[in-house]
């Protein structure tokens, strides 16, 4: 009716497929892929309407997914990461996982990203974050991402993984205790991240500082079996000796 309006066209081919949300969702997903650049955020997104459509539906039992689209393959290089509010149901996303042709925990890895704000996923995008980033910063509120972004650009802070990691967890505590507001204040995210960066910079220092006190000794190949030949096993091998030699008193 819409494209016959102003003299458009009267006729439309169309398939008309009898089928419930969830296949429907996994019907888009199917025909969106066919475009030459599919984006991860676009992934994450079908992934995610295909869980949440089977987690809505009666039971979310196998039946639901008995469809005509055994496998919608969807591919994509992207770093390992995981949402915690995604495996609550392990059954419904491993028939979610099974439909796309992948495994749950990579479903998780990639469906995080669709449980982020727009501003997450533009700085995901211009590599602020990375997916073991996003795995953490799904799992808390929007407005407490929005604050994460907002504190990072006011105060040049850089994200890394610790950080992240110590953002989920202050998050996590606060919500135990109820408390009568809406949203996770401003304040406390500020002060975690400050305090995270600090502690961070502290450890970074004394990692430094204990490869500069690590002396170093030269010491001929020769002296090795033939197979201990790489750095690692050569370590422990010296130590090993120096231990023989320190417990049995041997004097050289």
């Amino acid at each position: 009716k819409e494209l016959a309006k102003d003299g458009g066209v009267a006729t439309a081919k169309a398939i008309i497929v009898d089928c419930d949300d969830v296949e429907a969702t996994l019907l888009i997903a199917q025909s969106n892929i066919q475009r030459e650049k599919v984006t991860e955020i676009e992934i994450a997104r079908s992934y995610k309407n295909t869980y949440e459509a089977l987690k809505k539906s009666k039971g979310g039992n196998d039946k639901v997914l008995k469809g005509k689209n055994e496998n919608v393959e969807i591919s994509t290089n992207s770093p390992s990461g995981q949402s915690d509010h995604l495996v609550k149901k392990e059954k419904t996303r491993d028939l979610v996982a099974k439909k796309y042709g992948i495994s749950g925990r990579t479903l998780e890895r990639k469906m995080a990203l669709a449980y982020c704000i727009d501003q997450v996923i533009k700085y995901y995008e211009r590599k602020k974050f990375n997916q073991e980033q996003i795995q953490s910063l799904s799992k808390i509120s929007h407005s407490m991402q929005e604050q994460v972004c907002e504190v990072m650009k006011e105060e040049k802070i850089p994200m890394t993984n610790k950080l992240a990691k110590e953002i989920l967890k202050a998050y996590q505590e606060e919500m135990k205790a109820p408390r009568l507001r809406a949203s996770f204040p401003l304040n406390i995210t500020r002060e975690v991240m400050r305090n995270s960066l600090e502690k961070i910079k502290e450890e970074n220092k004394k990692t430094s500082k204990a490869k500069k006190e690590t002396e170093k000794y030269s010491i001929p190949k020769s002296l090795f079996p033939v197979e201990i030949n790489n750095i690692n096993a050569k370590e422990n091998y010296i130590i090993t000796a120096l231990n023989y030699i320190k417990k049995n008193k041997i004097k050289l």
